[in-house]
């Protein structure tokens, strides 16, 4: 087992599908399993899975039709897949918290649970493989074989704060908007919501409701450890695509460079902008200052200095150069300013130093909230 935390503050387990972590011995206990199934091109693939299923978990099927229900039990009965009840649900569209009515009286009777279902967000949404590509995620890493789902359900067992075990986000095609979300846009991705492993008290305090009780349980991602491998692969491919378009015109020294330059300032502009300017100035006095300031004087261009918010605390110089109150600078017309601060701050900073007279202002052009 391997943990992991990214920036979003959600850790990130890795368990294995060729070892076992509990003892020999160790049977699973009181586990149910509910597996939605409405797609009939994934059926085969989707129960292949199920036979992966230990024995002791009690596995509960749910269809929208009688004639699904038909095949499934077809394919069942051929593969010799064990399920205990094949229900049939009549709704047009298939939400998370179905679950919480429909599936209620099978999952509290239970101490842990698995969700798992076949459904994509929209059939005329994505192409077929991107979506398949996203249930064969989530499949992989709930219900990868027997080895892997009874380490999973051991873990659960043995971390009495986990909550909720959920599969990684996908990243690829169009969802590529998924990666590097945060703990809090991650819980509101359909993947997480619909398809995890859980202990039952902890869909108890869901349904409550009370933020205090949820934050008794954490929820983590969790993946087999062959398809952290195949992820790793995936990332380090991003990573190097990325680092490579990014650094063809422009030499970065450190990773914090490449991020501060592609997230607030377009150093090479700067440059430009400072050409028809008389008085040269970088507006804040923080990292993203410390960033733009680097680039000036690497390229040896001259500026006069910094200028701060009155009443904030500030010290006599910054980077070599002297640190200014904004009411001590004069608006004059050759007066040219830089502002570099986080987006948060850039428009409100812009509308002031407007109202005093500025004009000649450089801030992150892709902010379509500030109009120069």
């Amino acid at each position: 087992m391997r943990a992991i935390e990214d920036n979003s503050g959600i850790s990130e387990y890795v368990l294995s599908d060729s070892i076992h972590m509990s003892p020999a011995e160790c049977l699973i206990e009181d586990a149910v399993l509910i597996a939605y199934l409405d797609y009939e091109r994934l059926f085969d693939e989707c129960i292949s899975c199920l036979c992966e299923v230990p024995t002791e978990i009690d596995i509960h099927i749910i269809t929208t039709s009688a004639e699904k229900r038909r095949q499934i039990e077809e394919i069942c009965l051929k593969k010799r897949a064990a399920y205990k009840e094949i229900q049939i649900v009549k709704t047009v569209e298939w939400r998370p918290d179905t679950l919480f009515t429909t599936c209620a009286e099978i999952w509290k009777k239970y101490s842990y649970f698995c969700l798992i279902q076949d459904r994509v967000m929209s059939e005329n949404v994505y192409p077929k493989k991107i979506e398949e590509t996203c249930i064969f995620l989530t499949w992989e890493n709930l219900l990868k074989n027997e080895i892997y789902i009874r380490n999973l359900w051991y873990f659960l067992k043995t971390h009495e704060r986990l909550g909720m075990l959920i599969p990684p986000a996908p990243y690829h095609a169009d969802h590529f908007i998924n990666y590097g979300k945060n703990t809090e846009a991650y819980r509101c991705q359909s993947v997480s919501e619909s398809a995890f492993w859980c202990r039952t008290a902890a869909l108890f305090t869901l349904e409550r409701r009370r933020p205090a009780e949820r934050e008794c349980y954490e929820m983590a991602i969790v993946m087999s450890d062959s398809f952290a491998s195949i992820q790793a692969s995936n990332y380090q491919l991003l990573l190097n695509n990325l680092v490579k378009k990014k650094t063809e015109t422009i030499c970065f020294e450190t990773y914090e460079d490449l991020v501060f330059h592609e997230n607030y300032l377009n150093c090479g502009k700067i440059m430009k902008f400072f050409e028809s300017c008389e008085q040269k100035y970088v507006y804040g006095i923080g990292p993203i200052s410390s960033q733009a300031s680097a680039y000036l004087q690497s390229q040896e261009i001259p500026y006069d200095g910094y200028i701060v918010t009155d009443g904030c605390d500030h010290p006599e110089s910054f980077c070599g150069k002297p640190v200014l109150k904004l009411s001590s600078v004069p608006p004059k017309e050759g007066t040219g300013i830089v502002i570099a601060v986080n987006m948060k701050n850039t428009t409100e900073i812009v509308s002031a130093l407007k109202e005093r007279g500025f004009r000649h202002l450089y801030f992150n052009q892709t902010d379509e909230r500030i109009h120069a």
